[in-house]
């Protein structure tokens, strides 16, 4: 492939006039003119040459919505495509989370490009722009404290939701105290930092490609302006109303993972005979008629604590406590958590409980501003409460209801509003998503009027990328990221999932 040309050692791109749009599709005010700056790196490939990058940021209004002329800088990077002559509108690669350290931390990795990047920047111009409020996207930190709970306050439920909801306060004070308006910190705030980005470095037409909650950014970007958004490739979908997962998808994802488990025999005699998602009805069943009693050693005094694991405790850990069900390696071990709890193995879970109990690390605030004005919808929230899978999986519902109350933000109605988008969109998921049930692809495919759903059968929650590993997907991208045409691309692929590793 082509490396791109060389780059300016300093660039600075300049200031733009930008105008927001509103949820509803109308124009406000124009705003302050935003400032681009950038600078070029490298990155040495595994083939020895040396690629150059641009990393910059755009400084843009904090709240759109509000008078205040305060302003936060947003981080982004630009790769340039290795063919010039493609033609290819530019792709703006929206990443997960909300949350983390941006790219930055991760673009000089030993193959991260070539494996996570280099696909997209074969054909046209690539550009990762960061999540205000995290990395350096102006961060927004809660303040550190004393994060290790008491432990009558860890195993009092509602001591425990007074001390988290005393903390969160103690963060939202610290920002606005500081001048902050979190309320500038939400989804369609991000989308229109893509949208003054991607005129301010010059481009009238892009195309978005998201993973999990990037998905639910680019949906964003594409309903407030599809006049800049040719195309969207959304994996590990969650729409904009699927913030908080349905029961039953979590349930169908983990039951084909247990009996694709079961079929590998790697398990031997340890397997339990009825299967793994049957056993654990059972120990949930027995946890209601007497919860199990668990001793834990501190590792700090040495004192003994007696965990309770009832059916709360037990719903909690049926994604894995020491492993977890994510991506491949992870969903490898998964089945020997759930092995030894149905075995009444209970020591190392048990301590995981009350770790897990006596943390209060609290995330970012952007990250509670992000979740909760997604939220969920009235419809939504009622009709995912009485899903019967709450038996097995919990109710994660309930509890980001939580979470958003003691947070003090309520939903925006708009996630919650239906729509039918003109833009072409590929849409990438996994049978075997746990974090984005496949369900969320097959509702968010009936909003787009031209849609192709590609289901990765043994998909993960990074289904993206093990689709990248086969030939037909591999291959079947090219056409669609040049002249989005999608009719090379197969309907359906299946992964490798010989990875079962039993401890």
């Amino acid at each position: 492939m082509n490396a791109p040309q060389p780059l300016a050692r300093h660039l600075f791109v300049g200031l733009v006039a930008t105008t927001a749009c509103s949820p509803s599709g109308g124009a406000k005010s124009a705003l302050p003119t935003t400032r681009v700056e950038a600078t070029v790196a490298e990155i040495v490939l595994s083939t020895g040459a040396r690629l150059p990058y641009e990393h910059g940021s755009i400084t843009v209004p904090m709240n759109r919505s509000s008078v205040s002329d305060a302003e936060i800088a947003v981080e982004f990077h630009r790769f340039t495509a290795h063919d010039s002559t493609s033609g290819a509108p530019a792709v703006f690669l929206l990443r997960g989370g909300p949350g983390g350290d941006g790219l930055s931390p991760l673009v000089t990795r030993d193959g991260y490009y070539e494996a996570q990047l280099a696909p997209y920047a074969e054909h046209a111009d690539l550009i990762v722009p960061g999540q205000r409020g995290f990395g350096r996207s102006t961060p927004t930190p809660c303040p550190e404290g004393d994060d290790a709970l008491s432990t009558d306050v860890a195993l009092d439920p509602t001591a425990r939701r007074e001390a988290v909801a005393q903390a969160m306060a103690l963060c939202r004070a610290t920002h606005e105290a500081g001048g902050v308006d979190l309320d500038g910190f939400d989804v369609m705030e991000a989308a229109e930092d893509v949208a003054d980005l991607a005129r301010a470095l010059g481009y009238d037409e892009i195309q978005l490609v998201g993973s999990s909650f990037g998905s639910h950014w680019a949906i964003a970007v594409a309903r407030l302006h599809p006049d800049l958004v040719a195309r969207v490739t959304l994996a590990a979908v969650e729409g904009p109303d699927h913030t908080f997962d349905a029961p039953s998808g979590v349930a169908s994802a983990l039951t084909r993972i247990a009996e694709a488990a079961e079929r590998s025999g790697a398990w031997g005699a340890a397997m339990p005979e009825l299967g793994l998602i049957p056993a654990y009805h059972q120990l949930l069943d027995r946890s209601a008629e007497r919860p199990f009693e668990v001793p834990v050693v501190g590792s700090d005094r040495g004192d003994t604590t007696l965990v309770s694991l009832g059916p709360t405790e037990l719903r909690s850990l049926i994604q894995g406590y020491e492993s977890g069900t994510q991506f491949p390696p992870q969903i490898g071990r998964w089945p020997n958590d759930i092995v030894r709890l149905v075995h009444e193995d209970f020591g190392a879970a048990a301590t995981e409980i009350l770790d897990s109990r006596r943390r209060l690390r609290l995330r970012d605030a952007a990250f509670y501003q992000y979740e909760c004005t997604s939220g969920i919808s009235a419809e939504r929230f009622d009709r995912l409460s009485a899903d019967p899978a709450v038996e097995l999986v919990g109710n994660q519902i309930i509890e980001g209801a939580e979470m958003c109350e003691a947070w003090g933000v309520e939903a925006s109605p708009w996630f919650g509003e239906s729509f039918v988008s003109d833009v072409p969109a590929l849409l990438v998921h996994g049978s075997w998503d746990t974090s984005t049930p496949i369900g969320n692809a097959h509702e968010v495919r009936r909003h787009f009027a031209t849609a192709k759903l590609i289901t990765v059968h043994g998909g993960s929650h990074g289904a993206l990328l093990q689709a990248l590993d086969t030939p037909a997907f591999a291959d079947g991208l090219s056409p669609w990221l040049r002249l989005g045409v999608w009719t090379s691309l197969p309907d359906s692929l299946a992964v490798d999932s010989g990875w079962w590793d039993p401890r």
